[in-house]
């Protein structure tokens, strides 16, 4: 590993490009996405602090094509962690010498035929630094799986990867409604979470949801972490994203915000000394080591079993509808029929 950074810069890239139904399309977006890390790449470095990690959102080069497996395979759009299209990325952060979170990617994997994972990754000089597949889809609208129901999943899920630039993990939009995620990988010693979101308004409305603003902030400070946070900013119909990208310090501190839609760069300069320092040294506020971990059981209580899904099965919105009536009958009891 290459010397290690304890204060640098960050640059969180807002997209705004449209769905990518066939491969053309996924090629543009790609191309733009290059062009965007090249201008704030050159653009921040003469600002202050190196730009040393770019972030980008949730399904920035798809889209969201809500399409079976073997659609998104015939148009060209399924994608693959060793893929032309991330080592292309990869090269990129050779070039400059950075980290890119790749935001999510629809990904195919041979040891689960019937499935597609939205994922998200790392990449960084040497390739794919981390690979995280998002556990908490959006259900029931997202048909992708999540790594938690397929039988016989024996990976990790929730990895955390120790860089140059710091213990770094990576979480995905509706993950983070979830208090556990952050927990787990503040507990798997993560400093830094990339938050890919593609989080939209209901329905059309110019300011980010409120939820862009409050949730990781209030993550990152009960957990101790700095969380960079970056969502779409454009039309992917029937959904409008209104942008909301920022980051938030340990305290909960916005570092950097726009709170505009379309194309933005938020930038602002990442203090790992400071987080360490404080970690060492603050009695107050400090969650994970406040926590009462034994006096809280709704764990075994609530939610949804693990590992029910097979690795050739298929996922669709009615099952994940019924996943929720699972999970709502294990909260609420046997809903009984009106009238």
């Amino acid at each position: 590993m290459e010397d290690a950074l304890d204060r640098y810069a960050v640059v969180g890239i807002q997209t705004a490009f449209g769905s990518a139904s066939d491969r053309q399309a996924l090629e543009r977006n790609l191309d733009r996405v290059v062009e965007l890390i090249e201008g704030a790449v050159w653009a921040y470095s003469q600002w202050g602090a190196p730009v040393q990690l770019v972030c980008l959102p949730e399904f920035c080069l798809q889209g969201i094509p809500y399409y079976s497996r073997d659609e998104l395979d015939g148009n060209g759009v399924l994608l693959r962690v060793d893929g032309p299209e991330l080592a292309r990325l990869a090269r990129l952060a050779r070039k400059h010498g950075v980290l890119i979170h790749c935001g999510t990617i629809l990904e195919a994997d041979d040891s689960y035929p019937g499935l597609v994972f939205n994922t998200a990754v790392v990449v960084g000089p040497d390739g794919v630094v981390l690979r995280y597949r998002k556990v908490n889809s959006w259900i029931p609208i997202e048909t992708f799986a999540s790594p938690h129901l397929v039988e016989g999943y024996e990976e990790e899920l929730f990895p955390v990867a120790d860089t140059r630039l710091g213990r770094i993990a990576c979480l995905t939009c509706y993950d983070a409604l979830f208090p556990e995620t952050y927990r787990e990988v503040a507990s798997r010693g993560a400093e830094i979470v990339l938050l890919a979101n593609a989080l939209p308004n209901p329905w059309q409305t110019e300011s980010p949801t409120p939820w862009l603003t409050i949730v990781p902030q209030v993550r990152s400070l009960e957990n101790a972490v700095i969380t960079v946070n970056v969502n779409q900013g454009g039309d992917l119909a029937p959904f409008q994203f209104n942008g909301g990208s920022a980051v938030f310090d340990w305290e909960g501190r916005i570092l950097a915000q726009t709170l505009q839609r379309g194309e933005q760069f938020v930038y602002a300069r990442i203090d790992l000394a400071g987080l360490r320092e404080w970690r060492r040294t603050t009695y107050q506020h400090l969650g994970p080591a406040h926590l009462r971990s034994g006096a809280y059981s709704y764990l075994s209580r609530l939610g949804v079993h693990g590992g029910t899904l097979a690795p050739d099965g298929t996922v669709t919105l009615g099952s994940q509808r019924r996943l929720i009536d699972e999970g709502r009958a294990r909260w609420l009891g046997p809903q009984r029929e009106s009238g």
